[in-house]
């Protein structure tokens, strides 16, 4: 049986292609900001900003999207820092860059916000 991308196997759980992610790392006043994670894997945990790559989005403007989207922060600069891709790290076996970004704003939720 073929399994679509976004589908996981019903016997072991895991995805036939791996997803692309990014994770934002926010330093303001030597705090890190983190969010609460909405959705599974790891839901209510605090986590850095992040997502999806989208089709035909580049990672960096994913950085901006996702940021965007999740603290209402617009990203002024941003610098790639690595790539995490050990099948163990996520149960989707999720790829995921990780930037820093700088940021401007002030965050839009500080219910799901932490850190700032």
């Amino acid at each position: 049986m073929a399994l679509s991308n976004s589908e996981p196997c019903s016997v072991c759980g895991r995805y036939k292609n791996r997803r692309v992610a990014i994770d934002a790392i926010i330093i303001r006043d030597n705090k890190i900001l983190l969010i609460k994670r909405a959705f599974e894997p790891f839901k209510g945990f605090w986590a850095l900003p992040g997502g999806g790559v989208d089709f035909d989005e580049t990672a960096e403007d994913a950085v901006r999207k996702e940021v965007w989207e999740e603290v209402g922060l617009k990203v002024t600069s941003i610098k790639f820092l690595n790539i995490y891709t050990d099948p163990d790290r996520d149960p989707n076996q999720v790829t995921a860059l990780a930037y820093f970004a700088e940021t401007e704003g002030e965050t839009k939720s500080r219910e799901r916000c932490k850190g700032m």
